[in-house]
């Protein structure tokens, strides 16, 4: 998967799409991610958003986190590199950020 960062995700109507996106994967879990309108620091605050989500799902012990990654449709080479990382529900969370992202660009060349 390729890196995402702040300096490629700054188009507004992307990152409201990839809001969205991501809001009607989380619906079954019952979270939402909130995006503030500021551009500059959507990449980080989301993530941020997601690094809690994630801690909270992984704290109640359910499949839904499995089931939301499932949804989200991570590679299992790319789940496995992010588990094996230290800080893993960061990377977690960006990769998750990432290929929602991936699928919007997708969506979006073919329109």
């Amino acid at each position: 998967m390729e890196q995402l960062s702040n300096q490629n995700f700054h188009q507004r109507d992307l990152i409201e799409q990839t809001v969205v996106q991501l809001n009607k994967d989380l619906l079954s879990c019952g979270y939402t991610v909130a995006w503030n309108g500021n551009t500059f620091s959507a990449y980080q605050d989301i993530v941020m958003q997601l690094e809690v989500i994630i801690r909270q799902l992984a704290k109640s012990g359910s499949s839904t986190l499995n089931a939301w990654l499932y949804r989200v449709d991570i590679p299992e080479k790319a789940l496995k590199k992010v588990l094996s990382k230290q800080d893993n529900q960061q990377a977690l969370a960006q990769a998750i950020l990432e290929r929602t992202f991936i699928k919007i660009m997708f969506r979006n060349s073919y329109r």
